[in-house]
């Protein structure tokens, strides 16, 4: 298995496989030199301006072969016209594959399916013929130390309910949220999912440029069992 991982932003990656990019919620940042023989496939998770910009459809101008896919909740934001103004043109907007949660699909060579975020869009799972993908985008378990027991209640059902449907799955790249402006509740979605999905290799992001995150929770008893896992 060839692949290479590199963090361009916030919960932005390029992963590089042996014949195709996969760029992962870009925003802002400097993407890598792409190799012109590789066709590229961006996702964005929802519309959010911490996960899309309409800066990626110029960053990749360049690219003979790109593939688009994002969650129908930015084709809700934001119309066509307005796709036309930002400078997307045409062709390209009726390429783009909008895609909604709990949808399975086959695009080229890959079958992709989405989950339901917790906050806004999707998550990805993207497979491919050797290895499976999993970008959580914003779904993650959004426990805040100011909400009620019973709103923490609410979201954390309902991300372990879309944490379910992995059952049974093994991902082997998993790009998950470690929040720090979640204080203590920090850690619970990374937790939760690396406890209850078999991961091979995980990657934190959204962590607002507080990487202290990722050695804290390597130190915490909680994560014992898979520290090892996290690369970043």
């Amino acid at each position: 298995m060839n692949i290479n991982v590199q963090y361009i932003k916030h919960s932005c990656y390029l992963v590089e496989l042996a014949n195709v990019y996969l760029l992962f919620d870009y925003y802002t940042g400097e993407i890598p030199k792409l190799s012109s023989s590789k066709p590229v496939y961006a996702f964005a998770s929802h519309f959010h301006e911490d996960h899309f910009s309409f800066s990626l459809f110029s960053k990749l101008a360049d690219v003979s072969n790109v593939q688009y896919i994002l969650s129908n909740d930015i084709k809700k934001k934001y119309s066509k016209n307005y796709f036309l103004k930002k400078g997307v043109t045409e062709e390209i907007y009726e390429s783009i594959n909008f895609i909604a949660p709990d949808m399975d699909i086959t695009i080229d060579d890959f079958h992709i399916r989405t989950l339901d975020s917790t906050d806004c869009g999707v998550a990805f799972i993207i497979e491919t013929t050797e290895e499976t993908i999993y970008h959580a985008g914003d779904l993650n378990l959004w426990t805040w130390e100011g909400n009620t027991a019973q709103e923490n209640e609410e979201i954390t059902e309902a991300f372990q309910a879309e944490i379910a449907k992995l059952e049974g799955m093994h991902i082997d790249l998993a790009f998950l949220p470690l929040d720090p402006r979640q204080e203590n509740h920090f850690h619970l979605g990374f937790d939760y999912f690396m406890n209850q999905v078999d991961v091979s290799s995980a990657y934190a992001m959204h962590c607002w440029d507080d990487f202290s995150v990722i050695p804290k929770l390597k130190s915490m008893d909680c994560s014992k069992s898979y520290y090892h896992k996290i690369r970043n």
